[in-house]
């Protein structure tokens, strides 16, 4: 799982170095992760007690997360609650996964200091 990941970052990058628009490429790996992530989450689904299917869970999730959330093609009031929701979907399933937490928070303190609502709570 995670070397198709590096490898769709890679792949990302030629394209990127060849010109192609920014905004479209990562709405093209944005799709490949949703893809990645929906497999990974069946996978756990059917296997809960499985430490593998939870670690490709909560890779391809954040991997995902991570892409919406930084992604150009995609507006902020899009982007940012979609990558708040994927972090904790996440955390539900991994608690102390810090990548997740961190980013979560993040996102949250950016509304917070904006005075506004946070997505979904908090």
């Amino acid at each position: 799982m995670l070397r198709m990941l590096l490898a769709l970052v890679v792949a990302s990058l030629a394209m990127a170095a060849w010109g192609q628009d920014p905004a479209k490429d990562h709405l093209r790996q944005i799709i490949v992760l949703q893809k990645m992530q929906a497999k990974a989450k069946a996978s756990f689904t059917a296997h809960p007690k499985s430490a593998k299917a939870l670690s490709a869970y909560t890779q391809s999730t954040n991997a995902l997360a991570y892409a919406t959330m930084t992604a150009d093609g995609l507006i902020p009031s899009v982007k940012y609650p979609k990558a708040l929701a994927l972090y904790r979907e996440t955390l539900k399933a991994d608690p102390k996964n810090e990548t997740a937490r961190k980013n979560a928070d993040m996102i949250i303190s950016i509304y917070k200091s904006m005075h506004k609502p946070v997505p979904g709570g908090g």
